[in-house]
């Protein structure tokens, strides 16, 4: 195997600044014990130049699991949060990427202890520990997002990184092995931890690696500490071999293996051994055209592949990022230098005949066994397939020809006007017209068969209960109406059918009308509302109306409202094609005023005097009365309409009227009115 190795062995000496708070009160501290209902945050624990930090804790003793005391970055962003179940002496906290932190403690009202003291801060200046070859701190920070420069090996081919150790501790935390642009060739988490492995080989000669952590939990990280190379593509060997195992990102086609002389030849593989399914070893002829494809469901030891006639054969391997294996050995070429016999060529075809587009199998019953075939379909397309299946498209008789081939010479069938292919029939699709669609009766109509698709046969269907056969028929329609009309047409393809609903209209010769109305109510009190009703005959199409004051209408049956009292004549006049005819009914309809309810008022004289007092009284209500009725409060009364009355005892005597007509009725009372001394 011509390969370089090279193991570089690196002590790291890791850097780390420490930062001791010159006094208790430069580093916070909470009273102890803290007070209950407590929120407070402690100002920032600056390290100017830091890259990442980490505090001490002299104790940590806090009492109710609603207490908390958080860490957080200098924009008030949470780090880390410690209860009651963090509880301890002498610790430190994880390693996080900041130059700043801040500490905050928030308490309930339900109990208290100790509190908390930090006494020591903890500095890194860099971002990682001084090194030939990456390597992490020990443990890594949170919030980390760093790559390492890069990993170059001038000259190589293929290049591959070997870990001393990986641990990593949170499901988000990930080590990614880039190439030069920064593609991802592998991502390694918390499930690939372990100790003293390799990478896979990468088809490159330069490599990055780059740590991404959150803010959830640390670990010791990892440590690279050697790179191996290769400087050639593969392994030196007479026949092709690839390395074992294989390099991701690869793609390389061996030098040729050449037979001079040879008919035939075949490669036998001690081991073929591939890991993923996007991997493939592909033999080619010398014009680089493929013989076959070996993917992993080949995977095997110990086989040959089949004969191919071909004196030059070439190897490539095509591989992606995913996954590798052991790869690939051939040692042995084994050749057939004898010519075989010529094959007699000969063939058959299902089927021969139908409709376009015709789907034909051919079959290849050569003898002499073939190696290469040659089809001439007679439409202008051809095949190199054993047993090719082609498609005739358009309708006509077709001559086959079949070449067949072998080192040993080739030989032709032609079989003349083989393949037989009609034009299929199209389905037809119904379609007419017809002239005139509308008239009176008797209406004779001519309709004409617009179908597409070569209709053999039809069916119409007049809507009166007639039909016809005949492919252009003339029918008459002998009664008023609207008729649905449809054709039925056919072939050897399939039938249709066309429908047009209400497409025939037959209308009666019209008779002029003659115009007549009622109306309800015809008489009332305004303002009345009245509802007309046409009664004409012989169908008019219009109307119109004049109701006798000044207003009118085109509408059937319309309603019309009288504001005023009166007695109005009313005319109707109704038009169809045939004429015109007019009704008119004089003082048909009688508006009234409607009466209004009366309001009571009166006066008297006198309204004072010596017994006995005759007083006149006088009516003044408003709203037309029709009837009164006079209290003269000393239990006399009258229906007069302007009595006149004699008080015989002194006394102040309360007057009421009441008057009423249709509407209503109304009284007026005057207390103490008529005062008799």
């Amino acid at each position: 195997m011509n390969f370089s190795k090279i193991v570089i062995c690196c002590f790291l000496i890791s850097i780390i600044t420490c930062t001791v708070a010159s006094s208790a009160e430069s580093l916070p501290e909470s009273d102890h014990p803290y007070a209950n209902n407590f929120d407070y945050t402690w100002p920032a624990i600056e390290e100017s130049g830091a890259t990442q930090m980490r505090l001490h804790f002299t104790k940590l003793s806090i009492a109710d699991y609603r207490d908390k005391l958080t860490i957080l970055d200098t924009e008030g962003n949470k780090l880390v949060t410690y209860d009651r179940s963090n509880n301890g002496d002498d610790f430190w906290t994880d390693w996080y990427t900041e130059d700043a932190m801040k500490v905050r403690l928030q308490t309930d009202g339900s109990d208290t202890a100790y509190g908390f003291k930090i006494d020591q801060v903890e500095t890194r200046t860099d971002m990682a520990p001084p090194s030939t070859l990456p390597e992490s701190y020990h443990s890594y920070a949170n919030n980390f997002d760093y790559t390492w420069p890069i990993i170059s090996e001038p000259g190589a081919t293929q290049m591959r990184l070997h870990f001393t150790k990986l641990s990593i501790a949170d499901y988000r935390d990930k080590l990614t092995i880039l190439d030069t642009e920064g593609n991802k060739l592998v991502t390694y988490d918390r499930s690939n931890n372990g100790d003293d492995f390799w990478t896979d080989w990468y088809t490159e000669d330069a490599m990055k690696v780059r740590l991404q952590t959150d803010g959830s939990d640390t670990a010791y990280g990892f440590k690279i500490d050697q790179v191996e190379t290769r400087t050639d593509m593969a392994p030196p060997s007479t026949l092709p071999e690839s390395y074992h195992s294989y390099a991701n990102n690869f793609d390389y086609t061996w030098p040729i293996i050449s037979e001079s002389g040879a008919t035939q030849m075949r490669l036998h593989f001690t081991k073929l051994s591939i890991a993923d399914y996007r991997d493939k070893l592909t033999i080619l002829d010398k014009e680089g055209n493929k013989l076959v494809t070996y993917d992993r469901s080949n995977n095997g030891d110990d086989f040959w592949t089949d004969w191919y006639t071909e004196d030059t054969m070439k190897v490539k391997l095509q591989t992606d990022g995913s996954d590798t294996a052991y790869g690939f050995k051939i040692d042995n070429v084994e050749t057939k230098p004898e010519k075989p016999t010529p094959p007699i060529a000969d063939f058959s075809a299902s089927p021969t005949s139908g409709n376009a587009p015709l789907k034909v199998t051919f079959t290849d019953k050569s003898s002499n066994s073939p190696t290469s075939w040659k089809w001439t379909f007679g439409d202008g397309k051809t095949s190199t397939e054993q047993n090719p299946v082609h498609t005739y498209t358009k309708a006509g008789t077709y001559t086959v020809v079949l070449t067949a081939s072998n080192a040993g010479g080739s030989n032709t069938v032609t079989k003349s006007k083989y393949i037989t292919v009609k034009t299929a029939p199209i389905k037809p699709v119904a379609a007419f017209s017809a002239t005139p669609t509308s008239g009176n009766a008797p209406l004779k109509v001519q309709f004409t068969d617009k179908s597409t698709g070569s209709p053999t046969s039809w069916k119409w269907t007049f809507g009166d209960g007639k039909t016809s056969t005949v492919k252009t028929p003339v029918h008459t329609y002998s009664k008023e109406g609207k008729y649905t009309v449809s054709l039925t047409v056919k072939n050897a393809a399939g039938t249709n059918t066309k429908t047009i609903k209400n497409y025939i209209t037959v209308k009666t010769v019209p008779i002029k009308p003659v115009a007549a109305f009622s109306a309800t109510p015809t008489s009332g009190n305004a303002p009345l509302k009245v509802q007309f009703t046409d009664k004409s005959t012989g169908s008019p199409t219009s109307w119109k109306w004049s109701f006798g004051d000044g207003k009118t209408s085109t509408v059937k049956t319309p309603v019309h409202t009288y504001s005023k009292e009166g007695k109005y004549t009313v005319s109707l006049t109704v038009k169809n094609a045939a004429g015109t005819n007019t009704k008119t009914i004089k003082n048909y309809i009688t508006v009234k005023t409607a009466p209004i309810k009366p309001v009571a008022s009166f006066s008297a004289t006198p309204t004072s005097g010596k017994a006995p007092l005759k007083v006149q009284f006088t009516d003044k209500s408003t709203g037309s009365p029709t009837s009164w009725k006079w209290s003269f409060g000393d239990g006399t009364y009258s229906i007069k309409k302007n009595p006149s009355y004699t008080y015989d005892e002194a006394g102040k005597y309360t007057v009421s009227l009441t008057v009423k007509n249709a509407a209503g009725t109304n009284t007026k009372t005057i207390k103490n009115y008529i005062v008799v001394k």
